[in-house]
């Protein structure tokens, strides 16, 4: 069951042309989101090659969820710092007066997973926070200027688990792993309560910002989204060196872990949540189409030059 919240909040940044909004839900009562989408015209600057400018530049989708438990209750990430207010007053609302706050933060080298951490913690105690590096506790205060020292002085740091998981009580263990699909020391997520997966920046191109609540969720009655959206995606960012790669070993990684797991719903840091086992087993698919296709059509890749032009090297 999804619960609609259609609270939506306005910003003007710094008085630049930017527009912030956010929209938060819940997926039952055990996991909520709060995406935080923002539209800009830098998009469209005449810096950017032609070529790589399209509608879908000018938006972009970032997701925060929290995973809710009597005893203790995890952030996964913490979102953008233009979205800190939206996100406070979130947590405020939604994080269940007894539960101790845990943070997990899936990309510690990306803004958008850390920037928020000493404002939220200044807000709300956070007993453990999960990482990928040593010394995690250095990486979170990335403001020019203190802005609430001593916020993280009581929060215990741990490097993220791959065997132990995170412990949410009663019974209930947040399993972390690390994929093949992956820049940087990005991890996953999976909640058995609820058949999530939340995979940082996979999975991140459905969505379309703008619309109302379905906008932000892709349905078994709204998913028209096809392998050549996946492979423009995922040339297009930070995935343009997939094109001639040898993709088999990301193939069999993924197709294991979802063979492995119950998953019911995905959970991308950026872009729509895929909801239902359907959709879910659909997305695997495609990605793995778009896989394959790198891998053996490298060089009649109809998007490979997009990406050379944006200052990527294609392999070949």
């Amino acid at each position: 069951m999804i619960v609609y919240d259609l609270d939506f909040l306005l910003l003007r940044i710094d008085g630049r042309k930017i527009i912030n909004a956010g929209f938060t839900r819940s997926f039952g009562a055990h996991l909520h989101v709060a995406h935080l989408a923002h539209r800009s015209q830098a998009a469209q600057s005449p810096a950017i090659p032609a070529a790589t400018r399209d509608t879908a530049g000018t938006a972009a989708v970032t997701n925060v969820y929290l995973l809710t438990d009597a005893a203790r209750s995890l952030l996964v990430d913490t979102g953008p710092v233009a979205a800190q207010d939206l996100v406070l007053s979130w947590l405020a609302d939604t994080l269940p007066g007894s539960s101790a706050l845990c943070v997990a933060a899936l990309r510690m080298g990306e803004f958008d997973s850390i920037a928020n951490m000493v404002a939220v913690a200044a807000k709300f105690p956070i007993e453990t926070i999960f990482g990928a590096q040593v010394d995690g506790l250095g990486w979170f205060d990335v403001h020019p200027e203190p802005t609430s020292p001593g916020a993280l002085q009581d929060a215990v740091y741990q490097r993220m688990p791959s065997q132990a998981g995170i412990s949410l009580g009663d019974g209930r263990t947040v399993e972390a792993v690390q994929p093949l699909l992956r820049l940087l020391t990005t991890h996953w997520l999976y909640d058995p309560l609820t058949g999530s997966v939340f995979t940082s920046d996979a999975f991140s191109y459905a969505g379309d910002v703008g619309s109302g609540g379905d906008a932000w969720t892709v349905s078994a009655g709204s998913d028209a989204i096809t392998v050549d959206d996946v492979c423009r995606h995922l040339v297009r960012t930070r995935y343009w060196w997939l094109p001639g790669a040898d993709t088999r070993p990301i193939s069999e990684w993924l197709e294991q872990f979802f063979a492995c797991h119950d998953v019911e719903r995905i959970c991308p840091a950026h872009g729509a949540v895929l909801d239902g086992a359907g959709v879910v087993q659909r997305h695997v698919e495609l990605l793995l189409a778009a896989l394959h296709r790198f891998r053996t059509e490298p060089r009649g890749y109809p998007f490979a030059r997009a990406a050379t032009v944006a200052g990527g090297k294609v392999a070949r």
